[in-house]
């Protein structure tokens, strides 16, 4: 029986604690967050600071010689949600111990990027073994992303013990939405927000936008390695490019935004598509980002994707359109997103999962954003 629900997180995570904060808040289960480091100062100049987990108690365990003790302490009444296959230490730690200490383990991951087979599939072939000679109906694994269903569903031996998952970012705003479908270039805006990195992909962004000839600016906001070459671009001078923000202002620039184009060419997931869906901002993204899932299925439109950046130039100029002609209802995507794609949610369909694979709930439960939807809001 699970009275407790460990979560070991490798640092402080904006993308994981509004769902464990709201988890602790809706469930009877006793919650606690074991983090293993600090906060990297890459994810420090994306503008991440220290997240609020609510009501929950916190243990900083950074010394890996104290793991073994924080583990075993009251392992045969807890489960343990560890995030990333073998993706940090502490999450190593863990997936090599569930032998021994037989206890009962939730692996959150993301897909991988399909560039990096090798090294992630060395990966997978060193935890596999280990999770295997453990107790199999013990482990439980969430797939982060349209990648990780394809891959880890296909190649998880318990296939039935695999559910699909996400991010559940938290949206605040200070600023009230501007009005829907706006007529001129200075209030319809597309909005980046990520790391300026080849990997997603923001020079084929600015060159198929410039392109487009759209009736739409082009924010970009974000740092990275390639920030000092992007100003030698040539359309670069159009854009209006604003650095790295706190990410507590990240909806206030969503509710502005007309759009969120995220053309990554790999990303797990993509939480910038949840807050801006949350938000009510359609999106454009690439279907190479494990969000784009989001972006299908019933409820109102949300937004495009496409396949590759040869055809990013034309998917901007659709998308526009279709911008402009209130394809998209904004409100609605809101109220959709509420239902679906929030911490709340979330942290509902956690439970569920829980509840199914270590309690007695007797209906498998299903992802949120894939249950039907009536419009105004509710859903079933």
């Amino acid at each position: 029986m699970v009275h407790l629900v460990e979560f070991w997180l490798d640092s402080p995570s904006i993308h994981q604690a509004p769902l464990i904060a709201e988890f602790a808040h809706l469930t009877s289960y006793e919650v606690r967050v074991v983090i293993s480091g600090e906060i990297g100062e890459r994810r420090r100049r994306l503008g991440w600071g220290t997240p609020d987990f609510g009501r929950v108690e916190i243990l900083e365990v950074r010394d890996p010689d104290a793991w073994p003790r924080t583990l075993q302490e009251r392992r045969t009444e807890k489960l343990v949600v560890v995030s990333g296959y073998g993706a940090s230490a502490a999450s190593r730690f863990v997936l090599s111990s569930l032998r021994e200490t037989g206890i009962s383990c939730i692996i959150q991951t993301e897909g991988w990027d399909p560039s990096k087979r090798l090294l992630s599939a060395l990966r997978w072939g060193k935890y596999l073994p280990e999770i295997l000679r453990a107790n199999r109906n013990s482990v439980v694994v969430l797939g982060i992303g349209s990648h990780a269903v394809r891959q880890f569903s296909k190649s998880w031996p318990k296939a039935q013990r695999f559910y699909e998952f996400g991010y559940f970012p938290q949206v605040t705003s200070t600023t009230p939405r501007k009005p829907d479908n706006p007529t001129n270039a200075e209030q319809n805006y597309l909005l980046f927000i990520g790391e300026l990195i080849e990997r997603k992909n923001v020079r084929a962004l600015v060159d198929s936008w410039s392109a487009s000839g759209v009736d739409a600016g082009l924010t970009i906001v974000g740092d990275g390695e390639l920030r000092e070459a992007a100003m030698t671009w040539p359309a670069s001078a159009d854009v209006e490019w604003l650095g790295a923000i706190p990410h507590r202002e990240v909806g206030a620039l969503l509710e502005r935004a007309s759009g969120l184009v995220l053309p990554s060419r790999f990303d797990g997931w993509g939480a910038v598509v949840s807050e801006a869906l949350l938000s009510g901002v359609p999106v454009l993204c690439s279907q190479g980002v494990g969000a784009a899932t989001l972006l299908s299925g019933e409820g109102p439109r949300r937004g495009h994707t496409y396949r590759s950046s040869s055809e990013l130039t034309e998917a901007i100029r659709s998308f526009v359109g279709d911008l402009e002609g209130g394809v998209f209802d904004t409100a609605e995507i809101a109220r959709w997103s509420e239902a679906h794609l929030s911490a709340s949610a979330a942290s509902k369909y956690l439970t569920n999962i829980i509840e199914f694979e270590f309690g007695d709930l007797a209906v498998r439960p299903k992802p949120p954003w894939k249950t039907m939807y009536v419009e105004g809001g509710s859903s079933k």
